[in-house]
C-alpha cells in the first residue's frame, strides 16, 4: 500500500518526469511490493522489489477507463543520493540564515 499511495501522490504533484521512472506496474506475492517490474517488457513481471517470479501485471486506470503507467521516484545511486542529501542539508541551512 505505501508504494501505491506513493504513486497516487506523485500522480496528484503534476510529475515532470525527470525525477520518476514510468512503466509497467507489477504486484509480487512474495514480498508484497507494488511497483516497476525489473523488465517491464517481459511476458510474465519479476519482482523489481525482491527479484522474485511470483508476480502478476497491474493495469492502472483514472476514472475507471484510461490505462496509465505507473510511475515512481527514480532509484538513486549511492553517489546520487549523497549528492541529493548534501542539498536538502545546504537548502536548510540557508532558510536558517
Amino acid at each position: 500500500q505505501e508504494t501505491t499511495n506513493a504513486m497516487f501522490k506523485i500522480l496528484a504533484s503534476d510529475p515532470d518526469g525527470a525525477a520518476h521512472s514510468l512503466g509497467r506496474g507489477a504486484v509480487c506475492w512474495s514480498c508484497g511490493y507494488c511497483g516497476l517490474a525489473k523488465d517491464p517488457e517481459a511476458k510474465a513481471p519479476v519482482c523489481g522489489a525482491c527479484g522474485a517470479d511470483d508476480a502478476n501485471w497491474l493495469r492502472v486506470l483514472a476514472d475507471k477507463k484510461q490505462e496509465v503507467p505507473w510511475i515512481q521516484a527514480k532509484t538513486l545511486t549511492p553517489e546520487e543520493a549523497a549528492q541529493r542529501k548534501q542539498a536538502e542539508i545546504a537548502a536548510k541551512r540557508a532558510e536558517v540564515k
